[in-house]
């Protein structure tokens, strides 16, 4: 993570942005432009498999989401908008994914 402080954040790829937001560090920064990723590619991969950038997401503390309810909405939104791509599952991480997707939409921020 070290060497992320001192790069550009333009030149952190998804697998830096799967990485910060699994340590849960900055996510009011760099959820921002890790929903622009995941509007462009819901399934968007950080290195491990398809969609682990969501997953990460997913994964966020249920307390932050009640503190950034703003945020929270935004990512509800992004997988109403998307769910028909994550219905789509070829995978056990797939289905994975779009069980922890259901589960977050459920979840109140």
């Amino acid at each position: 993570m070290y060497y992320l402080f001192h790069t550009q954040a333009r030149q952190w790829t998804v697998e830096d942005y799967r990485y910060l937001v699994g340590q849960e560090t900055a996510l009011d920064i760099i959820l921002p432009k890790v929903f622009e990723i995941l509007q462009f590619d819901i399934k968007a991969d950080g290195g491990f498999y398809e969609g682990d950038l969501l997953d990460a997401v997913l994964g966020i503390s249920p307390d932050f989401w009640k503190e950034h309810q703003d945020l929270y909405d935004t990512a509800c939104r992004l997988i109403r908008n998307n769910m028909e791509t994550l219905s789509k599952t070829e995978y056990s991480t797939d289905k994975k994914i779009l069980e922890d997707a259901t589960a977050f939409l459920a979840m109140k921020g």
